[in-house]
């Protein structure tokens, strides 16, 4: 006798639907992870600043050269005229410290000129201070000739 074979069939609800492919952009395909808004924004926001900067990175190319001039014409050695401009906040300063070294004045002369010379630094900072948050770690805050740049923008900025 032959034996009877029993063929299972499944519910129409039961059998499997054949599954579609996953679509994957390719940053999933090649496990690289989606870029989130957060640091989309901070991109954004250092490519301005990065733009913003570039005329005062000219400003300061052409004056470096300048100071270098004035620096060896008071005496100075390339190491001692970095050393100064290392040291020294503002490039008036540099230039009025150079113009006294050559006039041979005397260190209290030239530590008052510095003094006068980098005070318009603190006033600035008083423009700036209070375009940031209270709890903005001083780290955080613009320094030299970003204050211009700093005090137009509207909003308070924040540390991140």
């Amino acid at each position: 006798m032959a034996e009877e074979s029993t063929i299972a069939c499944a519910a129409p609800d039961e059998q499997e639907k054949p599954q579609e492919p996953k679509v994957m952009n390719l940053s999933e395909a090649h496990g690289v992870a989606k870029v989130d808004k957060e640091a989309d924004s901070r991109r954004t926001l250092f490519l301005e600043g990065f733009h913003d900067g570039i005329p005062i990175a000219l400003g300061y190319f052409v004056v470096s050269f300048t100071l270098g001039i004035a620096a060896k014409a008071a005496g100075l050695t390339p190491f001692q005229g970095f050393v100064a401009s290392f040291f020294n906040n503002a490039s008036a300063g540099e230039y009025a410290a150079f113009t006294l070294i050559a006039a041979k004045a005397s260190y209290l002369e030239l530590a008052i000129m510095t003094l006068v010379a980098n005070a318009r630094y603190m006033l600035m900072s008083c423009v700036v201070s209070q375009k940031f948050a209270p709890g903005t770690p001083l780290y955080h805050r613009p320094a030299s000739r970003l204050h211009g740049r700093a005090s137009s923008r509207r909003s308070t900025t924040t540390a991140p």
